[in-house]
């Protein structure tokens, strides 16, 4: 579902409930973003998409049923947003081909940290290219989407460096032998 098309649901909910946007927003969001969502100017996260479907009584799966790519972009966030909440980070896609657009920015946020928690995880157990692999993957996916995670990027760049040095250390000893 586009932006427009979800923004104009939103809004007819809104107007059938007799409610002004102030009165919908409360404390949540400013008055301003949900112009911009029913505008079609923004998109909002799954976060305020709840937010606004529990304050119109709507089901989420409404605001964006009638696109089956929506629901199941929706659905592979809300999955990898339960398995992140359960400690099960190798099933939060680690995989940016697997990031549907709709919901691209929350993923890459949660892979960004499940890829380096997992990594943390593996130090020493994987092979260090897998390990390495996943610690690639949380300084990319840290840099890119609407939540851009500079703190994460540094941290996982300073746990790269360490492994490359561990790595160094452990063949100049074979070397040595």
């Amino acid at each position: 579902m586009t932006a427009s098309e979800l923004g104009r649901k939103l809004k007819e909910a809104r107007l059938a409930k007799r409610m002004t946007q102030a009165e919908v927003v409360g404390d949540f969001i400013t008055r301003n973003m949900l112009s911009q969502i029913e505008s079609g100017a923004a998109m909002p996260s799954v976060r305020t998409l709840s937010y606004l479907a529990r304050v119109l009584d709507l089901p989420t799966e409404q605001l964006i049923a009638g696109d089956g790519a929506s629901e199941d972009a929706f659905r592979i966030l809300l999955d990898a947003k339960a398995a992140y909440r359960a400690g099960d980070f190798a099933a939060v896609p680690c995989d940016e081909t697997a990031f549907p657009d709709e919901v691209s920015d929350e993923l890459y946020a949660l892979a960004a940290r499940a890829c380096l928690i997992r990594a943390r995880s593996e130090a020493g157990v994987q092979a260090p290219s897998d390990v390495t692999t996943l610690i690639r993957r949380a300084i990319d996916f840290s840099g890119k989407g609407l939540y851009t995670n500079e703190a994460l990027r540094s941290e996982a760049v300073l746990f790269l460096n360490e492994q490359v040095g561990r790595l160094r250390d452990y063949y100049k000893a074979l070397a040595e032998e």
